[in-house]
Parts: structure tokens; C-alpha cells; sequence
């Protein structure tokens, strides 16, 4: 998946539906993304690293709907259903 700042949705509203299709989950049946990471600030994050980041390729990573979510600063955006991150909820 790839995200920039010109995409007509912010990238919380669009890693939902890309982890459901992933997973092959109904999308209703994930957990809520604000369990995980912080809408806001993603998407402020996204939207700041699109700006062409002179400090190189950085990422950040979480889980989300039993898979490894890892956001790069380039835009792309992983999703590895077989490397769920651990994390303490």
C-alpha cells in the first residue's frame, strides 16, 4: 500500500480496509485502529514524512488486526499478517 499527501484520504481511514483485504476479514470485524496507534498523530505523521524527509528512510511500526503494520517515510505502507507485532494492550 502507498500513501501520500495528495491521496483523498488520510491513511487511517484507508489501512482498515487494506488490513481486511489482507487478512481476508470482514473489515467490521477488526479491532478499532485507535487501540493501536493514535489516529492523529499517523496521519500527521504521514503527512509530515511525505514532505520530503532529508534525514533518509525512517519508519514506524505497530500492530494492528493480528498483522505487522510498518509505515516508511516514503509513502509505502507494509502489512505482514505473518509477523504480528507483540504489544500490550
Amino acid at each position: 500500500m502507498w500513501c501520500d499527501a495528495t491521496d483523498y484520504e488520510p491513511v487511517t481511514a484507508t489501512l482498515p480496509a487494506a488490513v481486511s483485504s489482507v487478512r481476508g476479514v470482514a473489515f467490521e470485524d477488526l479491532e478499532s485502529l485507535s487501540r493501536r496507534v493514535d489516529p492523529d498523530a499517523l496521519n500527521a505523521i504521514v503527512d509530515h514524512w511525505t514532505e520530503r524527509d532529508i534525514r533518509g528512510r525512517r519508519t514506524m511500526s505497530f500492530p494492528f488486526g493480528d498483522s505487522a503494520v510498518t509505515v516508511h517515510t516514503d509513502g509505502e505502507i507494509v502489512i505482514d499478517p505473518e509477523q504480528p507485532l507483540e504489544c500490550d494492550a
